[in-house]
């Protein structure tokens, strides 16, 4: 006969019940979801392109030991998500999901209507009171397939005046239709930080530069302010800023590497910005945060350099190989400002302005600033003079066995009030030497010729080519 149990011993088989059960509870535990924000964001810093950024944020979130689940929305549009990558973080510790996911986001009409296919839909259509219902079986390119209610079917195709109804109480779900990015850990322990970097193609950014000439003292004063933009749909609050320029390969265009810019503590130069140099490319620094918010754009004052000595040059430019005979050809030079930068400049277009005595600020020229390093000389050419003419004539050429030589003659004429020093170059690659030259001197590898202030003079030379 089965002895009745006893309420102890129920209670203890419950008891061992649950505790064989437990570990099969927990391998099946669903992973917490935590959902990541901008107002979780403790530090942010921008590294401007110019034609994407790189965003580099430090949030403050808990994440607990075993799995988690981080959601969030991207900016599908201008994210380039192949770049992103998101870390858990505790003081020195990075771990990295073990799986990221997401959905494509809906784009435009065709994408929103096939994905309702497979639900109960309403078709209305112009000139029709009654809509017709059933479901929605097929839909591509701009035809669609209904089940009515008799189990016939219905093709249909979209035009002006159409739309759709879902007739069932669940239709397509936000998550859907701008869907989060989803990102799993497997933590041994509890973090309460996560670092998060992509390239963003919306932020960008262009210098302009502003130089004021001073003919009378021989100096210049150089500026360099920047715009950055921001046509992403992401906010930037309270975010470093650094601006990157130099030939940074496939940045241009589409850039799957991930590029991560080193830290900036070079010398200050304006307002505490800073430049630094890493390989070839050239990180200015912005000591302040700023934000940047969606669709605006922020102007910062970056370089200013005062009282920089100049020295004006006038540059002529030919190719000697394709002179054609003894015909003689008149040109101009174009005149070239040269100075020496104390810092690394950015390349950028530059507006140049002259001042002295008793003149107006006047714009003197439209021009561009080749990116540069420190103690280099910088020219920026300036357009062609009219006020110095050159004519310039072949006298003679003598086959020399493997290298051609010719003799040239450039006459000068200058109606400006000033001594000016003219710079000659034969850019022609066959050139070998110029061996013999007349009312020319040879400086720094330049063929220089002073040419007196409103006068006139003759300049020969003998250059020698190789043959083709």
């Amino acid at each position: 006969m089965l002895r009745k149990k006893t309420m102890s011993e129920t209670r203890a088989l419950a008891l061992t019940g649950a505790l064989l059960m437990a570990p099969q509870l927990q391998a099946g535990k669903m992973p917490a979801i935590v959902d990541l924000s901008q107002d979780m964001v403790e530090v942010s810093m921008l590294t401007v392109y110019p034609e994407q950024g790189l965003v580099d944020q430090n949030y403050k979130v808990a994440l607990p030991a075993g799995k988690s689940q981080v959601q969030f929305r991207p900016d599908f549009q201008n994210w380039e998500l192949s770049t992103l990558a998101l870390t858990a973080t505790d003081e020195e510790d990075h771990t990295y999901p073990y799986q990221q996911s997401w959905y494509q986001p809906v784009q435009g009409r065709s994408d929103y209507i096939s994905r309702l296919v497979g639900m109960n839909v309403e078709l209305f259509r112009p000139g029709h009171d009654v809509p017709v219902i059933g479901r929605l079986q097929a839909w591509s390119g701009d035809t669609g397939l209904i089940l009515l209610r008799d189990l016939k079917q219905e093709i249909f195709q979209w035009g002006a005046g159409y739309s759709l109804r879902t007739v069932d109480q669940q239709g397509l779900s936000g998550s859907r239709i701008y869907p989060f990015l989803d990102t799993r850990f497997q933590l041994k322990q509890p973090h309460s930080g996560a670092r998060l970097s992509y390239m963003n193609r919306g932020l960008s950014y262009s210098n302009q530069y502003r130089m004021v000439t001073h003919p009378d003292s021989g100096k210049l004063d150089l500026s360099l302010s920047s715009i950055v933009r921001n046509r992403s749909a992401t906010d930037y609050l309270q975010t470093r800023l650094q601006l990157a320029s130099g030939d940074v390969g496939g940045m241009a265009g589409y850039a799957p590497q991930r590029l991560m810019a080193k830290s900036v503590s070079a010398e200050m130069a304006f307002d505490g910005a800073s430049r630094e140099r890493s390989g070839d490319l050239l990180f200015i620094g912005v000591p302040e945060v700023y934000d940047l918010p969606a669709g605006s754009e922020l102007k910062l004052p970056l370089v200013e350099e005062l009282g920089v000595a100049y020295e004006s040059r006038y540059r002529y430019s030919f190719y000697g190989q394709s002179h054609p005979g003894s015909r003689v050809i008149q040109e101009h030079p174009v005149r070239v400002i040269r100075f020496t930068a104390e810092g690394d400049l950015p390349a950028g277009p530059v507006q140049v302005f002259e001042e002295g005595g008793n003149k107006p600020l006047r714009m003197v020229n439209l021009s561009q600033v080749g990116q540069s390093a420190g103690g280099q000389p910088v020219e920026i050419s300036l357009g062609q003079s009219y006020t110095i003419t050159l004519e310039r004539q072949q006298l003679a050429s003598r086959d020399a066995g493997a290298q051609w030589e010719v003799d040239w003659q450039v006459k000068v004429s200058s109606q400006s009030r000033k001594p000016v020093e003219l710079i000659l170059e034969d850019t022609s690659s066959a050139l070998l030497s110029v061996p013999r030259m007349k009312g020319i001197e040879r400086k720094n590898n330049l063929l220089l010729a002073n040419i007196p202030a409103g006068g006139e003079k003759t300049l020969t030379f003998t250059s020698v080519y190789r043959k083709k």
